[in-house]
Order: C-alpha cells, then sequence, then structure tokens
C-alpha cells in the first residue's frame, strides 16, 4: 500500500483532476485496510472476538469491492 500511494509522491495535484486516479487511490487504500484487517483477524482472541459480528463481512466486502473494484 505505501509503494503504491509513494508511487504518486509529487503528483498528487493530478488526483483532483482524474478519476483513474482516484479510483487507484481508493483500491490501494482498501487494500492497506483489507490486509490490516485480514491480520488482525489471524490473531485466536481477535478471531475468536469478531467470529459472529458484521467485521469479517466488512473486511471481506471491502477487499472485494473497494479494492478489486478501485483497481
Amino acid at each position: 500500500m505505501v509503494n503504491g500511494l509513494l508511487t504518486l509522491r509529487g503528483a498528487w495535484d493530478r488526483v483532483r483532476g482524474n478519476p483513474v486516479l482516484k479510483f487507484l487511490v481508493l483500491g490501494v487504500a482498501a487494500y492497506g485496510i483489507a490486509a490490516s484487517q485480514g491480520a488482525l483477524l489471524a490473531l485466536q482472541d481477535v478471531a475468536a472476538v469478531a467470529h459472529y459480528t458484521d467485521f469479517s463481512i466488512g473486511h471481506m466486502h471491502l477487499a472485494a469491492m473497494a479494492w478489486t473494484g478501485g483497481l
């Protein structure tokens, strides 16, 4: 995620006017969030608490829709 966002270093003014870059930034940010959520869910104590909540469902939808759709 950091590599994807640092690719735009010095070119953030282009993001404002280019809808393709907006979706790219959304997809890269969603990937970073989904990856950190996946790492949290790998912890047994966190997974036990989050198992019957919408956290797992939200994690899957964020990864599937925002990351894949954004890219």
